[in-house]
């Protein structure tokens, strides 16, 4: 393998025919002590040397990241730096250059499509906004939930379909108590707050509104709190959506005693009664990984709201939108983007957002996802999900 070209990020390679080279490949080109990661992009027929009688072919590929240091070498985001003098061109794994040292934390996510390893990832690096897309997406998350399981993390998933548990692999479904909103438990009158109201569109006259009356009346009845606004000015249509958040809203009532991992069934409660649980759950001191099912029968009016709040707290969230287009500007907001395939054609209203994966997208299978983002040091790359047989041996995966 040689270098053909060079422009800007893209890097243009020769090989032979007989050389295996896999799409979203990671080769290390080093001088010295230093080197740049590209990563295999396209693979095409070079017609210069069909023309000249030679078999061989180019492969195009992007810079992702750069190396520094001899045998411990530590990989950071590239600095425009290209060895003026390649000594040595090489592939490498994946995990090679992103996994956590041996002495880490690490997280199974899925098997590197080429060599068929496990890649490791640090789980502080989930600790954000991660979004969920793809034709799979809820078989991908259903993976994930099993994972944390068996690595002995607090999982609660907000189960917007009600089906949740269905998907769970058998091995961890013991290990999950369903609760649902409305009939196991309600949410505590403090559970309002004003980052909920501000998403649903209420202005701060009428949070601060809200506020006030319920500092001064906190252990009257829901009934008799929405008499004391409805003395103020205009404020019909509000206390009829606060209305609408009665049934699942309590005073005084302890909440229930909360398992390790928990699956809370709001499928019967659509739209600002099941964000509100959302918000409620994620307010909590303790860092649990949540995961929210299909967020369409939310109804978010302000979808960038939220997505800067749930990026704000901090906490490994992670929110499936499938194939709904509607629901892609949250694309823009993800820390962490997993994307399922196979690869459609109606996802192609959302491949302007997502121009550094796009190549690989296409060339997806139903049992692959694309990862990007600070778990991979922003270098694309395609898996395969780890299947029901791994978790069996779950001392293989960890």
């Amino acid at each position: 393998m040689q270098i053909k070209s060079k422009r800007g990020d893209e890097v243009r390679l020769y090989c032979d025919l007989e050389e295996r080279i896999e799409l979203s490949e990671l080769i290390e080109i080093s001088e010295e002590d230093r080197s740049v990661v590209v990563q295999v992009v396209d693979i095409e027929q070079d017609s210069e040397l069909l023309l000249a009688g030679e078999k061989g072919r180019e492969v195009v590929a992007k810079i992702r990241l750069e190396g520094i240091g001899g045998e411990r070498r530590i990989y950071k985001a590239w600095s425009g730096w290209f060895p003026s003098t390649p000594m040595f061109i090489k592939k490498v794994k994946a995990n090679d250059v992103l996994a956590p040292d041996d002495w880490q934390e690490n997280f199974p996510l899925g098997r590197e499509r080429v060599s068929g390893d496990i890649l490791k990832i640090s789980p502080r690096d989930f600790w954000t906004l991660n979004v969920i897309a793809g034709m799979r997406s809820d078989a991908l998350l259903s993976a994930l939930a099993t994972i944390f399981c068996l690595k002995e993390y607090k999982v609660t998933v907000i189960d917007t379909t009600g089906g949740f548990i269905k998907n769970l692999d058998r091995t961890v479904k013991n290990k999950f108590k369903v609760l649902k909103l409305g009939e196991d438990f309600k949410l505590p009158f403090s559970a309002l707050n004003r980052d909920f109201l501000a998403i649903y569109g209420w202005s701060e006259p009428f949070i601060t509104l809200f506020e006030s009356i319920y500092e001064k009346n906190k252990e009257i009845p829901f009934r008799e709190l929405l008499v004391e606004l409805s003395l103020r000015k205009d404020t019909d249509l509000f206390i009829d959506f606060l209305q609408s958040l009665g049934s699942i809203l309590t005073i005084g009532e302890k909440e229930p005693n909360l398992e390790k991992n928990l699956i809370i069934d709001v499928s019967e409660h659509k739209g600002p009664r099941a964000l509100l649980t959302i918000l409620y759950y994620l307010a909590k001191p303790d860092y649990r990984y949540t995961l929210i099912t299909n967020i369409r029968p939310l109804n978010i009016p302000d979808l960038e709201k939220l997505a800067r709040l749930l990026v704000s707290l901090r906490k490994p969230v992670f929110l499936d939108i499938g194939v709904d287009t509607e629901l892609s500007i949250l694309l823009r907001y993800a820390v962490n983007l997993l994307f399922t395939g196979p690869y459609n054609r109606l996802l192609e209203d959302i491949f302007p957002l997502l121009e550094q994966e796009e190549p690989l997208l296409r060339k997806l299978s139903s049992e692959e996802f694309l990862v990007n983002g600070l778990m991979t040091k922003n270098t694309p790359l395609i898996l395969t999900m780890i299947r029901s047989e791994d978790f069996g041996g779950s001392h293989v995966l960890f």
